[in-house]
């Protein structure tokens, strides 16, 4: 795995709603990228491309930009890590009752770049039980945002 610089965090992480720009990773499939905060907010990604107007932008203003996050509901601690020789994030939540792991990427195929954005998001309990909140609001520039979530039990 490749670890990310600072990769480890503690509670709180935001200030005035913002974390500081070398705190995010960024995932991305060549065409867009998506900039992930420690607390497990995706707070950027223009999709379909880099350029077009972003479905996330809580980066520029917290308090109307839009974002995808699951972060835990109670205190946690944070390790992040991309696994070797790829875009994909992994990030590791640890409560005093529970642990998850967040897998995220945007996704391509063997023969190239899919027509369209495809985000995947995986959590996937360690050990013992952690809260967690889900919220998804899309950003101020998307007119019309179409999601697809499918939820694995």
């Amino acid at each position: 795995m490749t670890h990310l610089k600072n990769a480890k965090y503690t509670m709180p992480l935001r200030e005035e709603g913002f974390i500081g720009l070398g705190d995010y990773a960024a995932i991305g499939e060549g065409r867009s990228v998506a900039l992930i905060a420690p607390d497990g907010s995706i707070d950027w990604w223009g999709a379909p491309n880099l350029d077009s107007p972003p479905l996330f932008d809580r980066l520029l203003d917290p308090t109307i930009g839009g974002f995808f996050s699951l972060t835990p509901a109670v205190d946690y601690t944070v390790t992040r890590a991309y696994r070797e020789d790829s875009n994909v994030l992994e990030t590791r939540f640890e409560t005093d009752d529970g642990a998850v792991l967040l897998t995220e990427s945007i996704n391509s195929t063997l023969a190239g770049r899919l027509p369209w954005s495809e985000l995947a998001r995986r959590l996937e309990g360690v050990r013992g039980t952690v809260p967690f909140r889900l919220h998804l609001r899309f950003g101020t520039m998307i007119e019309t945002p179409i999601a697809l979530a499918v939820r694995h039990l």
